[in-house]
């Protein structure tokens, strides 16, 4: 199928879905409630979501990696507008760098066979490294999810480096 013609395919069925939910929250009873309750951070999400489909059905599996930035921003405020933690973007920044990361991920299992290992490796680390920075910025700025357990981060990272120059 031509590129053109599978991006109106997407485009359209993207519509048509947006079409049948406006329809449903005037119709059916609560639905706009559902949707009233996830508010704003749902279109993030949704987003995303859509950029990851057309990706797919496109044939071009780097679209995961803004797909994954969106979605993840998306679920990044989802959490805050539950939460009411608003100040929480001094401590949670680093999950945006895990979002880029799962979307090269996803776009290296998406992509050519051959091309594949690199992207991979890439994706991983950096979701490694910013997993760790995200848990020590938690530490000192945040909650403490890990508790006092959170240099156990900087170790995890100091292990992972060492042990990809041997095992890469």
């Amino acid at each position: 199928m031509r590129r053109r013609g599978t991006f109106g395919l997407v485009a359209g069925l993207a519509l048509i879905l947006v079409g049948f939910l406006l329809l449903a929250r005037q119709f059916i009873p609560g639905f706009g409630l559902w949707l009233t309750l996830l508010q704003w951070p749902f279109y993030f999400i949704a987003a995303g979501v859509l950029l990851f489909f057309t990706g797919l059905l496109t044939g071009v599996p780097g679209l995961s990696v803004p797909a994954c930035l969106v979605s993840g921003i998306g679920m990044i405020f989802a959490w805050q507008r539950a939460t009411g933690r608003w100040e929480s973007w001094g401590y949670v920044w680093p999950l945006t760098l895990t979002a880029i990361g799962a979307g090269m991920v996803l776009s290296a299992l998406l992509g050519p066979r051959e091309r594949r290992r690199t992207p991979l490796l890439n994706g991983v680390q950096l979701m490694v490294f910013s997993l760790a920075l995200f848990f020590v910025l938690d530490a000192l700025f945040g909650t403490r999810l890990l508790g006092a357990f959170w240099p156990v981060a900087l170790v995890g990272v100091g292990v992972w480096m060492i042990a990809r120059n041997f095992l890469f």
